[in-house]
Protein backbone atom coordinates (compact mmCIF):
# COMPACT_ATOMS: atom_id res chain seq x y z
CA UNK A 1 0.00 0.00 0.00
CA UNK A 2 1.33 3.41 -0.96
CA UNK A 3 2.06 6.15 1.51
CA UNK A 4 -0.99 8.24 0.57
CA UNK A 5 -3.39 5.52 -0.66
CA UNK A 6 -5.83 5.62 2.26
CA UNK A 7 -6.01 9.42 2.44
CA UNK A 8 -6.26 9.67 -1.34
CA UNK A 9 -9.17 7.24 -1.46
CA UNK A 10 -11.06 9.20 1.20
CA UNK A 11 -10.36 12.45 -0.65
CA UNK A 12 -11.52 11.03 -3.97
CA UNK A 13 -14.73 9.74 -2.42
CA UNK A 14 -15.42 13.24 -1.08
CA UNK A 15 -14.57 14.80 -4.45
CA UNK A 16 -17.14 12.62 -6.20
CA UNK A 17 -19.75 13.68 -3.64
CA UNK A 18 -18.94 17.36 -4.13
CA UNK A 19 -18.93 17.27 -7.93
CA UNK A 20 -22.64 16.55 -7.87
CA UNK A 21 -23.24 19.70 -5.82
CA UNK A 22 -21.47 22.09 -8.20
CA UNK A 23 -23.64 24.77 -9.79
CA UNK A 24 -23.84 24.30 -13.57
CA UNK A 25 -22.34 27.72 -14.27
CA UNK A 26 -19.09 26.75 -12.53
CA UNK A 27 -18.60 23.53 -14.53
CA UNK A 28 -16.39 25.19 -17.21
CA UNK A 29 -14.00 26.36 -14.47
CA UNK A 30 -14.00 22.90 -12.94
CA UNK A 31 -13.22 21.35 -16.33
CA UNK A 32 -10.37 23.82 -16.85
CA UNK A 33 -8.99 22.92 -13.42
CA UNK A 34 -9.10 19.21 -14.27
CA UNK A 35 -7.44 19.85 -17.64
CA UNK A 36 -4.66 21.84 -15.96
CA UNK A 37 -4.23 19.13 -13.34
CA UNK A 38 -3.91 16.44 -16.00
CA UNK A 39 -1.32 18.45 -17.94
CA UNK A 40 0.64 19.22 -14.80
CA UNK A 41 0.73 15.59 -13.66
CA UNK A 42 1.80 14.44 -17.11
CA UNK A 43 4.52 17.07 -17.13
CA UNK A 44 5.86 16.06 -13.71
CA UNK A 45 5.87 12.43 -14.83
CA UNK A 46 7.79 13.42 -17.98
CA UNK A 47 10.36 15.39 -15.97
CA UNK A 48 10.73 12.41 -13.61
CA UNK A 49 11.27 10.14 -16.60
CA UNK A 50 13.94 12.54 -17.88
CA UNK A 51 15.66 12.32 -14.52
CA UNK A 52 15.80 8.53 -14.71
CA UNK A 53 16.82 8.59 -18.39
CA UNK A 54 19.69 11.01 -17.81
CA UNK A 55 20.89 8.98 -14.86
CA UNK A 56 20.84 5.73 -16.84
CA UNK A 57 22.35 7.25 -19.96
CA UNK A 58 25.16 8.99 -18.17
CA UNK A 59 25.90 6.32 -15.58
CA UNK A 60 25.54 3.31 -17.88
CA UNK A 61 27.86 0.36 -17.54
CA UNK A 62 30.23 -0.45 -14.74
CA UNK A 63 32.25 2.76 -14.95
CA UNK A 64 30.47 5.82 -13.72
CA UNK A 65 31.20 9.08 -15.42
CA UNK A 66 30.47 11.07 -12.32
CA UNK A 67 31.37 10.64 -8.69
CA UNK A 68 28.69 13.13 -7.70
CA UNK A 69 25.17 11.93 -8.44
CA UNK A 70 23.68 15.09 -6.92
CA UNK A 71 23.70 16.49 -10.46
CA UNK A 72 20.51 14.53 -11.15
CA UNK A 73 18.65 15.90 -8.16
CA UNK A 74 19.89 19.38 -9.10
CA UNK A 75 18.49 18.85 -12.61
CA UNK A 76 15.16 17.70 -11.19
CA UNK A 77 15.04 20.60 -8.75
CA UNK A 78 15.82 23.10 -11.53
CA UNK A 79 13.08 21.71 -13.75
CA UNK A 80 10.51 21.78 -10.94
CA UNK A 81 11.53 25.30 -9.94
CA UNK A 82 11.03 26.51 -13.52
CA UNK A 83 7.70 24.72 -13.67
CA UNK A 84 6.39 26.30 -10.49
CA UNK A 85 7.78 29.67 -11.47
CA UNK A 86 5.86 29.62 -14.75
CA UNK A 87 2.67 28.54 -12.98
CA UNK A 88 3.18 31.30 -10.41
CA UNK A 89 3.56 33.92 -13.17
CA UNK A 90 0.39 32.71 -14.88
CA UNK A 91 -1.57 32.74 -11.62
CA UNK A 92 -0.23 36.20 -10.74
CA UNK A 93 -1.71 37.51 -13.99
CA UNK A 94 -5.11 36.70 -12.46
CA UNK A 95 -6.77 35.52 -15.65
CA UNK A 96 -8.67 32.57 -14.17
CA UNK A 97 -8.55 28.82 -14.50
CA UNK A 98 -9.17 28.62 -18.23
CA UNK A 99 -6.26 30.94 -18.95
CA UNK A 100 -4.10 28.99 -16.52
CA UNK A 101 -4.77 25.87 -18.54
CA UNK A 102 -4.28 27.59 -21.90
CA UNK A 103 -1.12 29.51 -20.99
CA UNK A 104 0.44 26.50 -19.28
CA UNK A 105 -0.29 24.34 -22.34
CA UNK A 106 1.26 26.99 -24.58
CA UNK A 107 4.35 27.10 -22.38
CA UNK A 108 4.62 23.30 -22.51
CA UNK A 109 4.43 23.40 -26.30
CA UNK A 110 7.20 26.01 -26.37
CA UNK A 111 9.32 23.76 -24.16
CA UNK A 112 8.75 20.76 -26.41
CA UNK A 113 9.77 22.76 -29.47
CA UNK A 114 12.73 24.35 -27.75
CA UNK A 115 15.10 22.58 -25.40
CA UNK A 116 13.33 19.36 -24.54
CA UNK A 117 12.49 18.04 -27.96
CA UNK A 118 13.94 14.73 -28.81
CA UNK A 119 15.94 13.54 -25.91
Amino acid sequence: MGFFDHSRQKLRTRIVELIGKLPKEILPDFTALLDFRQQFLQRIEYVSDLLVYFFLEREKGLWRESKDTRVYITFFNHKLFREFNVINEIVAAGDGLEQLHTRYRDWLLDQALDEEAPV
